[in-house]
């Protein structure tokens, strides 16, 4: 077994890190973006209940508030169905890709493990940066 010299730990080491860190830091911008682009939606449809009806703003929040839980019920309701629906088609699609993926990490040494980790989650977060 060939043995790791200082570079190779100092990589190893920081791979590690990254391979924690990117993913949540991930994580926050995309909770950050849903975050401010629902209180701009909410925003929206206050002023536009409170200027089209004129009515006072605390009946303008208490309308927006069930309109909003009513679409987000909608809309969680039409995810349910999606997801359903495509899991229901390609069920063996998956079992065989989930087969390949164990023989694959299975067979793989600790280092080609880390790597693989480090790799696929940093480069998901550079894709998911330059989306956003």
């Amino acid at each position: 077994m060939k043995t790791l010299n200082l570079n190779n730990w100092v990589i190893l080491i920081a791979l590690g890190f990254l391979t924690i860190k990117m993913p949540l830091e991930l994580l926050h911008a995309v909770v950050w973006i849903v975050q401010h682009v629902y209180m701009l939606f909410e925003f929206i449809l206050d002023e536009l209940i409170g200027h089209f009806f004129d009515v006072s703003r605390r009946t303008t929040q208490i309308a927006v508030f069930y309109l909003m839980v009513i679409m987000g019920g909608l809309a969680a309701i039409w995810l349910f169905h999606r997801i359903a629906r495509w899991c229901a088609a390609f069920p063996d699609w998956c079992s065989e890709q989930k087969r390949q993926i164990a023989g694959i990490w299975q067979t793989s040494t600790m280092l080609k493990k880390t790597q693989l980790i480090s790799g696929v989650s940093m480069g998901s977060a550079v894709l998911a940066m330059f989306a956003f």
